[in-house]
């Protein structure tokens, strides 16, 4: 199962299409995880994904910086292959100062797995048991070098993690 998470776009529309139609271009999409703020960014490319893929699974939650958002949740939880997975922001869990209390809540929930944004630093960590994957800040992109990670979960529930690099520097937006 491949599964492609984002953060923190931050209304860089056209840049976030380039993203997907890159991972699109990369091989079959079976999970689109957006972690909130700019999360209406999505609508972009939804109908796109769906169009291509009308299996896609699409996860996305609303961060601090979606005002209004209200048609995302503030937190999602899921199976993917066989891995619980909570997807969340991450401001709630105040990740800024420490991934202790978010990793210590999605032990307690079950979770082995947890996407989340809001730091802007791309970063995969074990921490009490549960795997964390940021996929930092689509919008600074360009300070991380790491546009959007992708995720392979194998059928023994493997996790791996590839941080994705643009390929086209040119966009602007």
């Amino acid at each position: 199962m491949r599964a492609v998470a984002f953060a923190d776009t931050h209304q860089k529309t056209a840049l976030f299409h380039r993203c997907v139609e890159q991972a699109m271009e990369d091989g079959a999409i079976d999970v689109l995880i957006h972690c909130g703020d700019g999360v209406r960014d999505l609508e972009a490319v939804e109908s796109e994904l769906l169009q291509r893929n009308p299996n896609i699974r699409i996860y996305a939650v609303r961060g601090n910086c979606d005002i209004g958002a209200f048609r995302y949740p503030g937190i999602e939880t899921t199976d993917l292959n066989g891995v619980r997975t909570l997807i969340t922001h991450g401001y709630d869990y105040q990740v800024k100062h420490g991934l202790g209390k978010l990793s210590r809540a999605a032990h307690a929930m079950g979770m082995r797995l947890v996407f989340f944004g809001h730091t802007h630093q791309p970063l995969v960590r074990e921490k009490h048991g549960v795997t964390l994957i940021n996929p930092g800040s689509l919008a600074s992109w360009s300070l991380t070098d790491t546009a959007y990670l992708e995720v392979i979960i194998d059928e023994t529930q493997h996790i791996r993690a590839n941080f994705i690099k643009l390929q086209a520097k040119t966009i602007d937006n």
